[in-house]
């Protein structure tokens, strides 16, 4: 049996290559047969059968087998196909989000930065408060030992002050009574001056009458001059002693006005002083309470001094946290740029090999608008319209906005430009046509804003220095819809020199999309 089925097996090779020979079919024409789900096979048993090679049952079911088997591989080509695609948006989006994560914890890392940064600030802070705190319990104790000090000088001050006032009083009353007996010496003295003027005058009468005695009267005469003398006398001390008493007088009355002034000022002082000593008391209260509040305070913020640390030690530990999950998510982005590649790569390989009718029609597209610049653009130097020498003149100056100039550009724009806008609009899934040189540089766009550009990714230049058709995929960026893009770009070689190349992007045909994009008819043509 098992030799049967080998010899059956030779046979069915036999014939496939034997019809394949007989149609000529290329081996590439026939595995993009069977990829694309041709029956290729089918054809190859018909023509085995038409030829009349081994039409046993046996050999008829192992081929049946075989054109099965080959289609399940086709089959398994276009879901690859497609899971290769849904890889690349998996990819891009794990990429995105990788992105984003990475972006996020940077801005939490910044964040935490800085709060760590105004923590410790805050932590520097507040034990620099507690230090003051502390100063300022002590310096608020010393106060308050100092006012209850004040408060013991004003009392004595006060005792003092009573005391004082006592000795003044008793003064002030001395020298009143001292006034009264002045006063009484000042009656007294204007009696005894009156007795003495009064004594003056008998003694000037007894004079008279002594003298009219004779000498009888002489001795009385005598002694009645002498009385005269000492009544003189005794006015006169009289007279001075009334002085002295009157300046007494006057000195007490001073004495006593300058004492009821020194009485009044010492009530308002001992009044003043004793609201000095409420207040001084009031203060020392309010002293002792704030002793009281700074202590608290002080207390309180070694205890927040010590939760502000352990929030600063929490938040770098988060910091540090958050670093390694910035790590991470880097690696993860990285990972994710890696796998965007390798199924961008496999979607690229698998799209070489799987065509399907939107791929062949813009490759027709492709073929026709090279061959329409080829032959445009080698008129157009036979025609001296561009110099050759012009055309692939590779020098480049730089405008003010950034992008570049170069001595070509007016050609591309009066000449080449008009076919480029009417070849975007043969195909709807067309996304752009695009003219550039061998160096990646565009000449002329459809949209004026990407004219003058210098392209440098790797999908640029790799189709402005192909000489064969090349066949590329990218995913657009997300803000511009991010929708994966087939890329094809054909050499455009002008009197067998490459200039560069003609581009065309079209949105791929994913399984189960209809295939119908409103082709237009392709004008590759000139006017």
């Amino acid at each position: 049996m098992v030799y049967v089925i080998l010899v059956c097996s030779l046979l069915v090779n036999i014939g496939v290559v034997g019809y394949l020979f007989y149609e000529r079919m290329s081996v590439r024409k026939v595995m993009k047969g069977v990829l694309d789900g041709r029956p290729t096979v089918n054809n190859a048993i018909r023509g085995l059968d038409s030829a009349g090679f081994m039409k046993s049952a046996l050999f008829v079911k192992l081929l049946q087998w075989f054109n099965a088997y080959i289609n399940r591989i086709g089959d398994i080509f276009r879901r690859v196909f497609s899971m290769g695609f849904n890889l690349k948006d998996l990819s891009d989006d794990l990429q995105a989000s990788a992105g984003k994560l990475e972006e996020m914890t940077g801005r939490i890392t910044f964040r935490i930065t800085e709060i760590s940064t105004a923590l410790e600030e805050m932590s520097s802070t507040i034990q620099h408060m507690a230090q003051n705190a502390q100063e300022a319990s002590g310096s608020a104790v010393n106060l308050s030992e100092k006012s209850m000090a004040v408060e013991r000088d004003i009392e004595s001050n006060m005792n003092n002050i009573e005391d004082l006032l006592k000795r003044i009083e008793t003064w002030a009353e001395n020298n009143r009574a001292l006034s009264t007996v002045t006063d009484h010496i000042h009656k007294v003295l204007i009696t005894i001056k009156d007795i003495a003027d009064q004594t003056n005058l008998l003694a000037l009468n007894a004079a008279i009458e002594a003298a009219r005695a004779g000498d009888q009267g002489r001795g009385f005469a005598v002694v009645a001059e002498e009385v005269r003398k000492l009544a003189e006398k005794t006015a006169d001390a009289t007279e001075e002693i009334a002085l002295l008493v009157k300046d007494v007088e006057r000195k007490t009355k001073e004495s006593l006005d300058t004492m009821d002034d020194t009485l009044q000022t010492i009530e308002g002082t001992k009044e003043s002083s004793e609201r000095g000593l409420k207040s001084v008391r009031m203060i020392v209260r309010e002293v002792k309470a704030v002793t009281e509040t700074i202590s608290q305070l002080a207390t309180a913020i070694e205890e927040q001094s010590s939760v502000t640390g352990n929030i600063s030690e929490n938040m770098e530990n988060i910091r540090e946290e958050t670093e390694l999950m910035k790590r991470l998510s880097e690696e993860i982005a990285q990972a994710g740029r890696v796998l965007s590649d390798l199924s961008l790569n496999l979607y690229s390989s698998l799209a070489t090999i799987k065509k399907d009718g939107r791929d062949e029609k813009m490759e027709e597209y492709l073929r026709g608008f090279a061959t329409a610049l080829t032959s445009k653009i080698t008129e157009d130097v036979d025609q001296g319209l561009i110099r050759q020498e012009t055309l692939f003149d590779f020098t480049y100056e730089k405008r003010e906005d950034g992008k570049f100039s170069s001595r070509f550009d007016n050609y591309f724009e009066v000449q080449i430009l008009p076919l480029l806008k009417r070849w975007k609009t043969v195909d709807n899934n067309m996304v752009y046509v695009v003219v550039m040189d061998r160096n990646g540089y565009i000449p002329v766009h459809l949209n004026p804003e990407r004219s003058g550009v210098r392209m440098e990714d790797p999908i640029s230049q790799a189709g402005a220095k192909t000489e064969v058709i090349l066949g590329q995929a990218f995913r657009r960026p997300r803000e511009a819809g991010g929708e994966l893009v087939n890329d094809i770009s054909a050499p455009l070689f002008i009197k067998g020199r490459h200039w560069g190349c003609v581009r065309i992007g079209y949105f791929p045909l994913i399984e189960g999309e209809s295939s119908s994009a409103g082709v237009k008819k392709v004008m590759a043509g000139r006017e």
